[in-house]
């Protein structure tokens, strides 16, 4: 049956807009219309379900939240590439901090893929309480034209909250069991058994979204006495394929086409069947079913079927509408999808036997402000399972399902190829299937459904620079632990990605570090660009803590605001002093000049704003009579006073003070006979009125309060703006 229909572009152009939702995010305490207790739930404006979002390709969603609850939310655009917006991912202490308790967040999301999708809460897996909604983004230039759409929304709506659930689940001795409250079905947000019914028109073409917002189970779709054909899967446009049901897992979509029959003469019924596979069996929930009308006319007889048809969903049989063929595979990761226990015998979900846990920085900003050392998957923590992938490469993944439970593997930011099948304790190979190597198209999704006892191979291209979660869609898996990441590109990723302020601030109001490897640890960030050689000075900036001077053996002296990560942004400073800086500082009662000196005895003093204010040259040559300056030993500036002092020394152990102004110098004193030595270090005491020199040798000398004077001042003729002199002033703070 031919469905794809080939629209001319010739004003074919949409105005792109924006969708802008607003969600209050609230507690709601309801039993949904079901017979069983209420609970406190997670809705949208008090309310429960949350309306279905709707957009066309192109568009930005604007989801502007408030987060009413008494924890931290979030919201999770599921299927959604988030081509350069990885931090509205929706991920907490992965792509962000969460939204806090009482204050708003808005993400800005460019809808740049059509399809079928889900938006749903990622923080402490509050879907399962109902934060959890269709989107449905349609394109306009859709090569599957149809007539109308359908949309059925499944989810599983339990009587305890997921909080309970795995406090039930992590009851010491493995058996606790939530079972014990059993969930019942909802369609569109209502009891199963309260379907509306659909409307056919003769020979007219509909296309039925379905989406599976379930926790746990699976469940099936068929109608009667039609056939159904799959053109998109996860949001990706398939060639038509031919099925008589579709099987569905937690968190996968699918769209089919269904060619209405060209009579009225009857009426049919559409099923939705949810299944008792790898679930305890429990009368009227595992298994359930629940059939709807679908109605050609209202007086029609109703055509019963006597089965209902039930099988696995086929991907490798499915091919891609956009041919691309089947990828090479550039690395190989073995991800093996089990479970353990503690000593006592309390559960927990493992990939490679590594249970997941949060950082202390989230997980992208560590890849932003860290450097080099991004690309070390031990920045992001062991406990993070952190695989670091190249911009580009192409990635294999063996999903190993050994036990009795199955496995809704979703992948972030991207689609993988599904392309082999098989049996983990299959030893001669009879279970394998595998697409063909050439002139097939595989089939392309975000959410693929490991059985158990069973083995799935995929591939993906990491072509998009971000971290990205890979975990078990089912709530109570990801909840204890089955989860891991992906850091894709990160030197691409920190050449193109900007935080937008209010992602960072969501971190400061919560007290979450925003630097750093996994464990808030050092460095903060690196900077590699600022300086070509050894930096030889680092100094606070005294007025502004999170500033701070440097100065190298290239001759430059830098300062950075370390409020922002990147390099270029944080740089506010570069002064060329031209010689090696040997030391350096801030002086001024506001922190609003600089000093250096260099290897070669020079001294400059700059502005904040890297204006030269003098060049005083090579120091040696200022000494004059009876004063002679062989060295600088360091500056130090006085806040009492308000001055900077330069302290020279002899190569006999002399030691000369002098107060540095911003056209000259002026002597102040002499310090003498306490050593012979070279001077290495030096530092005083004003207040108490004694200095302290560290010699050559290994002498320490001292001095109190004394009158001691040099016993020639003498004053320059003159002095210019680089090269000052030496003038007199009687000043003795000894």
């Amino acid at each position: 049956m031919r469905f794809i229909k080939y629209i001319p572009l010739l004003f074919s152009l949409v105005q792109a807009k924006q969708v802008v939702q607003d969600w209050d995010i609230t507690y709601v305490t309801t039993n949904r219309g079901l017979n069983q207790p209420p609970k406190r739930g997670v809705g949208v404006n008090n309310k429960l379900p949350i309306p279905v979002v709707r957009a066309e390709l192109g568009d930005t969603l604007i989801l502007n939240v408030r987060n009413s609850l008494d924890v931290p939310t979030s919201v999770h655009a599921h299927g959604i590439f988030q081509h350069g917006t990885n931090y509205y991912d929706g991920v907490p202490m992965v792509n962000g901090c969460g939204i806090a308790p009482g204050t708003n967040f808005t993400y800005e999301i460019p809808l740049q893929q059509s399809g079928t999708y889900w938006l749903h809460g990622h923080a402490a897996e509050q879907n399962f309480d109902g934060l959890q909604t269709p989107l449905i983004i349609t394109d306009p230039n859709d090569p599957y034209q149809v007539d109308e759409e359908y949309l059925f929304a499944v989810d599983d709506w339990w009587p305890i909250t997921i909080k309970e659930s795995l406090a039930i689940l992590q009851q010491p001795g493995g058996l606790g069991t939530p079972f014990v409250y059993p969930p019942q079905t909802l369609i569109n947000g209502v009891f199963g058994n309260l379907t509306k019914p659909v409307t056919f028109e003769p020979e007219k073409t509909y296309r039925i979204r379905l989406v599976s917002m379930m926790s746990l189970p699976l469940w099936e779709f068929a109608i009667d006495d039609h056939e159904l054909y799959i053109v998109e899967v996860d949001g990706v446009l398939t060639k038509p394929k031919a099925v008589n049901v579709v099987r569905m897992a937690p968190a996968q979509r699918v769209s089919v086409l269904v060619r209405a029959k060209n009579t009225v003469a009857k009426n049919y019924q559409y099923h939705i069947t949810v299944l008792d596979e790898y679930v305890p069996p429990i009368p009227g929930v595992y298994p359930a079913q629940f059939d709807g009308a679908v109605v050609y006319h209202p007086d029609a007889p109703v055509d019963i079927v006597q089965s209902i048809p039930s099988e696995r969903f086929d991907e490798l049989s499915i091919e891609t509408l956009e041919y691309e063929p089947l990828l090479e595979a550039d690395q190989s990761m073995f991800l093996n999808l089990t479970y353990g226990f503690t000593e006592e015998e309390i559960p927990f979900e493992t990939i490679n036997l590594i249970s997941y846990q949060d950082s202390l920085v989230p997980s992208l900003f560590s890849a932003l402000t860290t450097g080099e050392r991004a690309i070390n998957p031990i920045t992001y923590g062991p406990q993070t399972n952190t695989r670091v992938l190249k911009y580009n490469e192409v990635v294999e993944m063996l999903f190993w399902s050994p036990t009795e439970l199955p496995h809704p593997m979703h992948l972030h930011g991207h689609v993988f190829q599904i392309i082999e099948r098989g049996l983990v304790n299959d030893t001669t190979g009879a279970s394998r299937r595998r697409v063909p190597a050439t002139g097939f198209s595989p089939l392309q999704r975000d959410t693929v459904h490991v059985t158990q006892g069973e083995y799935v191979i995929a591939r993906f291209r990491a072509n998009n620079p971000g971290v990205w979660n890979l975990h078990c869609h089912f709530s109570w898996h990801i909840g204890l632990g089955f989860n891991m990441l992906m850091v894709v590109g990160p030197r691409e990723l920190q050449r193109t990605m900007h935080l937008p302020p209010a992602v960072v601030e969501q971190c400061r109001i919560q007290g979450i570090a925003t630097h750093g490897n996994a464990a808030a640890g050092s460095p903060v960030t690196v900077f590699e660009d600022s300086h070509s050689d050894d930096v030889t000075q680092i100094h606070c900036n005294p007025n502004a803590p999170k500033q701070f001077l440097s100065g190298s053996t290239d001759g430059l002296l830098c300062t950075f605001d370390l409020t922002q990560p990147d390099e270029d942004d944080a740089l506010q400073f570069v002064a060329n002093t031209s010689a090696s800086v040997s030391q350096c500082g801030y002086f001024g009662p506001d922190a609003q000049f600089v000093y250096a000196q260099s290897d070669m005895e020079t001294l400059q003093l700059w502005t904040s704003e890297a204006t030269q204010l003098v060049d005083f040259g090579d120091v040696r040559e200022l000494g004059q009579g009876d004063v002679t300056i062989d060295y600088i030993v360091k500056c130090k500036y006085d806040p009492g006073s308000q001055r900077l002092y330069m302290i020279a020394g002899t190569n006999g152990g002399e030691v000369h003070l002098l107060h540095v102004g911003v056209e000259s110098m002026e002597y102040i004193q002499k310090l003498a006979h306490g050593n012979s030595g070279i001077v290495r270090g030096f530092d005083w005491d004003l207040s108490d009125g004694w200095a302290v020199a560290g010699c050559e040798g290994g002498m320490l000398a001292w001095w109190s309060k004394s009158e001691q004077m040099a016993s020639s001042i003498v004053t320059p003729t003159s002095a210019g703006p680089r090269r000052p002199g030496l003038n007199s002033r009687r000043f003795t703070p000894y």
